[in-house]
């Protein structure tokens, strides 16, 4: 079976595609382990705050307003990290997709139902980047 250049070349695309999204999967799975291991920080800040009593020092309460605020600090900027990554994902399989319709578009040759197929399942990557998209937020 011989492809048509532009199915060749969205072929083409696809793996590189297909690698770049490994690599932007490991990076989301390590800032996923860190806001872990920052959740868990924050919340022995927040452990530490709960064990304060009355002869507590005054040292000792700005010692945990300050891990408090440092712990918290490095969560939100591994979130923003998080979003943007996710975003990132998103806008390239996005851009990914379009290619391919392009691709398709010009490949005369193929049929309605070759071209409805071959879409469905290249557009898998951008139905899975949406819906991580959207686990980050609460949309009614």
């Amino acid at each position: 079976m011989r492809l048509s250049f532009p199915i060749t070349l969205a072929l083409g695309f696809s793996l590189m595609a297909a690698g770049c999204q490994q690599n932007s999967q490991k990076t989301e799975l390590k800032v996923e382990k860190k806001i872990c291991t920052q959740l868990e920080r924050v919340g022995q800040a927040l452990e530490m705050a709960d064990a304060l009593t009355p002869q507590s020092t005054v040292g000792e309460a700005q010692k945990v307003r300050k891990e408090l605020r440092d712990s918290m600090r490095a969560l939100a900027a591994s979130e923003t990290k998080l979003e943007k990554i996710r975003y990132a994902q998103f806008e390239q399989q996005g851009k990914d997709f379009r290619g391919e319709i392009r691709a398709i578009k010009k490949d005369s040759s193929m049929t309605l139902e070759q071209a409805a197929t071959t879409l469905k399942e290249r557009a898998q990557p951008l139905i899975a980047a949406h819906k991580a998209l959207k686990s980050g937020v609460n949309c009614p």
